[in-house]
């Protein structure tokens, strides 16, 4: 696959006319909702973030330097210039602007620095520092990680580690080439920016348009209790793919347009039949060394709901849902679908357009009249506990198999 047909949608726009004044005048509504109901980080805040994430790229960038002259004994100006890299993925690079929001960041290290000397020298930095606090390391998941509270700013710090001993200033994460030699730790690790920065490049033009509409579809979902890769619902990649395809799908739409539009794609789609960006890549020819799996229906004909990642290698970024899962996402889609068709037909001739019914809380509590509770409860508030409370809540959505 060329460089160019990576950035190019799978589908043709299924339509492609202007929004109408009648269009333009539901996008009012929905704005003026949204400022209300939906408010942004402050500018103040998203400053203090950037700040904050300064400080953090600081800090590793001479964890590298620590690295290369306290256990390698380089000399300054080779540890100065194997360089390091330290990328943002996930809802706050693409500026969602979610309050209070987790932010997902890679480091990005020269080979010499090993995950080793990641969960020893550069966790212990992280621990003693005076403004660190929630700290939790997860050294064991797939994707290892440390996740605490930076000055009150979440963080979750991914480690990523080259083939090369020097990061090149003009390192270009997307380049394929990237991969080789790398272990699966850290190829993963580097999944999120890449897959963050290919869906803007494939939503193109209307980037405004998919934040606004991405904004209410999170909203949506958390309201709906349908917020948890975890537990075999969406999670935040999941919610980008889903409303990135349907901003390809109609590329000149208004947001209140889009967002129906969302609704009557995902109520009809007929599931296990892929969401898919882009063009499935198999191994590019400039790759050297293991060939990689790259999802196929063949390969995974248990996955119920793929949504796949447009970054190489493409994967199924929902492996967790389940019947259950689907047919409860399923029925919110076609309802949901229902109540935005209705609210905006409704609207009348002053345009009041009732958007709360559309973010009704779900209904789970009187759906029902038998649950089954889980409390997972740590030894006390210590890194070890949090770690354990963080390890048993992965493993709750293998007990719809068991029950």
């Amino acid at each position: 696959m060329s460089i160019q047909s990576r950035y190019q949608p799978l589908y043709n726009p299924i339509l492609t006319n202007p929004p109408t004044q009648i269009d333009l005048k539901i996008d009012t509504t929905l704005k003026t909702y949204m400022d209300v109901e939906m408010k942004l980080e402050t500018d103040e805040e998203m400053e203090r973030r950037k700040l904050v994430l300064k400080q953090v790229e600081h800090i590793f960038l001479q964890f590298v330097r620590t690295v290369a002259v306290e256990v390698l004994h380089l000399p300054e100006d080779e540890a100065l210039a194997a360089g390091g890299k330290f990328y943002i993925s996930g809802s706050h690079k693409l500026g969602v602007r979610e309050p209070k929001a987790d932010i997902d960041t890679v480091c990005v290290a020269p080979n010499f620095c090993t995950r080793e000397h990641f969960f020893t020298i550069l966790k212990e930095e992280f621990m003693g520092h005076a403004s660190v606090t929630e700290f939790n390391a997860v050294e064991t998941a797939l994707v290892p990680l440390m996740s605490f509270d930076f000055d009150g700013v979440s963080i979750d710090l991914l480690f990523a580690r080259l083939a090369d001993n020097v990061v090149p200033e003009n390192l270009d994460i997307l380049d394929d080439s990237i991969l080789t030699g790398l272990d699966d730790a850290t190829e993963k690790s580097l999944n999120g920016p890449r897959v963050t920065m290919m869906i803007g490049e494939l939503v193109g033009a209307n980037f405004q348009t998919f934040l606004i509409v991405l904004r209410c579809v999170r909203r949506w979902a958390k309201r709906k209790g349908l917020y948890g890769n975890k537990l075999g619902y969406l999670g935040g990649v999941n919610c980008n793919i889903l409303v990135a395809f349907v901003c390809q799908l109609y590329p000149a739409a208004s947001p209140s347009t889009l967002l129906t539009r969302f609704f009557q794609v995902y109520s009809s789609w007929q599931w296990p039949k892929p969401v898919m960006l882009n063009k499935i890549q198999q191994n590019p020819p400039n790759m050297v060394g293991k060939d990689r799996i790259v999802w196929s229906a063949e390969i995974y004909p248990h996955h119920l709901m793929p949504i796949l990642t447009p970054a190489y290698p493409s994967m199924n970024s929902t492996e967790k849902v389940t019947r259950h899962t689907l047919a409860i996402m399923q029925q919110e889609f076609a309802q949901s679908h229902a109540v935005i068709k209705s609210i905006i037909s409704e609207r009348g001739k002053d345009f009041r357009i009732d958007w709360d019914r559309l973010f009704e809380p779900s209904d789970f509590f009187l759906r029902y009249t038998h649950y089954l509770g889980c409390h997972i409860i740590g030894a006390g508030p210590d890194a070890e506990s949090r770690s354990w409370i963080g390890f048993a809540e992965s493993r709750v959505s293998f007990t719809i198999y068991i029950l």
